[in-house]
């Protein structure tokens, strides 16, 4: 039992380091990119909203509707793609902490 228990508390410390790891990749990521992708999705905001006004201007149905509708589709996916990611990545962080405390 005592084998198995150092040897949990080894790779805990190996998973620990390598979350570390990540964490300051992810940092440097974020301060290359912070500026990138603000200005990606606040743009991509102001395309949805303008997107979705005009086709509350225009007949259902009809072809300018449809590509109005696909394209505030892609849009949303977009958006939700960066919200996704990002909420994994915290989702496992957070993960990491757990398994730490809950270590005996």
């Amino acid at each position: 039992m005592e084998k198995f228990s150092k040897a949990m508390v080894k790779n805990l410390v190996v998973c620990v380091q390598h979350h570390r790891e990540i964490i300051k990749l992810a940092k440097d990521i974020q301060r290359i990119k912070e500026i990138g992708i603000f200005v990606l999705f606040a743009s991509g905001a102001l395309v949805l909203c303008t997107c979705l006004f005009q086709l509350s201007m225009v007949q259902f149905g009809s072809v300018e509707s449809m590509m109005l509708l696909f394209f505030s589709i892609c849009m949303l996916t977009e958006q939700f793609l960066y919200c996704w990611f990002g909420s994994d990545v915290i989702y496992k962080g957070s993960l990491i902490l757990q398994a730490a405390y809950n270590t005996p």
